[in-house]
């Protein structure tokens, strides 16, 4: 009975730190686009920026 305890706490703390990874990540890569000017990219939206220079070079 401890040992399904343990398990328990286990894969709870195991989820934890994975949705905390997540988390993290993203916290990370929002300031670095916000380094890079992402404010502006977010007002036009990312993927539409991307396709306008992709049609205006062909």
């Amino acid at each position: 009975m401890n040992y399904a305890a343990l398990d328990f706490l286990l894969s709870q703390k195991l989820w934890l730190v994975i949705f905390g990874g997540f988390v993290l990540l993203g916290t990370i890569y929002s300031i670095f686009d916000m380094k890079k000017g992402g404010k502006e990219n977010d007002k036009k939206g990312s993927a539409p920026l991307k396709e306008e220079k992709y049609y205006e070079n062909n």
